[in-house]
Formats: C-alpha cells, sequence, structure tokens
C-alpha cells in the first residue's frame, strides 16, 4: 500500500497518466500490485512502443483479466512485433474508452485491425483518431484504408 500511494503521488504530481505503466509491471511484483491496482490512474496513456519490457500476447493478455485496459484513452501499439491479431482483438473489446490509437512496425493484419475496429464500434467507443504506418510487412495502404473504411 505505501508503494502504491507513492506512486500515486508521483503520478498526480506529474499531471496524471504515465504512459509507461506496462512497463512499471515489469519492475517488480509489488510494482505490478500498485500499477494493476489503480486503472483509471495509470491505465490512461499507454505506450508500449518502446522500453525493456517488451509487450508479448501473454502479458497483456493477463493485464486483460485483471482489468487494466478498461481506462485507456489513448495506446500506442507502435513496434509491437510481439503481438498477435488475436490480442489485438481482445484489445479491442477491452478499451472501451479508447480515443486515440497508433500502430506501426506490428505483425498485425487487414482482419486483425477490421475486428479490433469492430470490438471498439461494438463497445461504443469515442475513437477520435487512429495512426496507422504503412510500413508494417503485412498491411499494404488499401488494407489500411479498408480498415478505416
Amino acid at each position: 500500500e505505501v508503494l502504491q500511494e507513492i506512486l500515486a503521488r508521483v503520478v498526480r504530481d506529474a499531471g496524471g497518466a504515465v504512459p509507461t505503466a506496462p512497463r512499471l509491471t515489469c519492475v517488480s511484483r509489488a510494482f505490478r500490485d500498485a500499477v494493476t491496482g489503480e486503472p483509471e490512474m495509470f491505465w490512461v496513456d499507454v505506450d508500449l512502443s518502446s522500453g525493456f519490457c517488451a509487450p508479448t500476447d501473454a502479458r497483456i493478455r493477463s493485464l486483460i483479466g485483471r482489468g487494466a485496459w478498461a481506462s485507456v484513452r489513448s495506446l500506442n501499439l507502435s513496434g509491437c512485433s510481439k503481438l498477435s491479431d488475436s490480442t489485438l482483438k481482445l484489445l479491442g473489446t477491452s478499451c472501451s474508452k479508447i480515443e486515440n490509437l497508433t500502430i506501426s512496425g506490428g505483425n498485425f493484419t487487414k482482419d486483425g485491425l477490421l475486428q479490433f475496429a469492430n470490438n471498439l464500434a461494438i463497445a461504443g467507443t469515442g475513437l477520435k483518431s487512429i495512426h496507422i504506418d504503412l510500413s508494417a510487412p503485412k498491411m499494404t495502404p488499401s488494407d489500411a484504408l479498408g480498415v478505416l473504411q
């Protein structure tokens, strides 16, 4: 509890969201428990694009099971080459408050992105912006446009 209070104070003093929340869960069990215990504080602006804690399907699914993604408003999946379409689909049902999404360089296919978008639509999110880097190896420009239509 002390660690959670300290982290909460740091977040408040920093002005809110911590884009590194997923990386903090890799530090230790105590950090993981503190960060996943307050999803509305730590899981608003999530940036998985870099760092020592590369996201994997298993790690993301574990955090989905804890409800960590319910408060996410901004999600950056750039360079998440270890994530599959099935995890992307699960994120679509778990990020019900998402407003901004960035995807580039991953292994996501057009079908995975379509299912993700459909799940977001079903959840009734207020998605305002989506950025897809067309250099992703499994996506062509026409695939990306198909997802956005």
